[in-house]
């Protein structure tokens, strides 16, 4: 709580004034040489449509909050000679529509441990690499530093 206090105190009365004093600058630049003013207004300029960039790439490319059923959904789908109840029947009854076999409760519990273990340490690999874009409701794995 205290360092988002901070954070907020930080944005709403520091920033604005470190961008008023960088525009002073500039311009005090500008006004005793007028050419490096010109390239490092140029600079500047170039350094922030780079930045606007990034930021509308990472919205374009923003994942869907279904990506983890759709992925589930690839790996098991449905047959297309399959009634919808009958497909839900096996699934129930452990029938593995990849494999064409049923298993056991234990079996099946132990292939999503598995699952599940290999798909957090993949996560958490992403996480301790730094590769996480953006951590909200629904994490966003990067793989663009690859």
């Amino acid at each position: 709580m205290f360092w988002l206090l901070v954070g907020i105190i930080i944005i709403t009365f520091f920033l604005p004034l470190l961008s008023v004093w960088i525009v002073v600058k500039v311009t005090d630049l500008a006004k005793a040489h007028p050419k490096p003013a010109k390239y490092t207004l140029i600079i500047m300029f170039i350094i922030l449509m780079v930045a606007g960039g990034l930021k509308i790439r990472d919205i374009y490319y923003e994942k869907s909050p279904y990506y983890f059923w759709n992925e589930l959904m690839r790996k098991n789908p449905k047959p297309f000679n399959v009634s919808q109840e009958e497909f839900e029947a096996k699934n129930r009854a452990g029938y593995c529509w990849r494999d064409k076999k049923y298993y056991s409760k234990e079996e099946l519990w132990h292939k999503a441990m598995k699952s599940l273990t290999g798909r957090m340490i993949y996560e958490n690999k992403f996480y301790w690499d730094n590769k996480v874009a953006n951590i909200c409701k629904y994490p966003k794995l990067s793989t663009r530093f690859k």
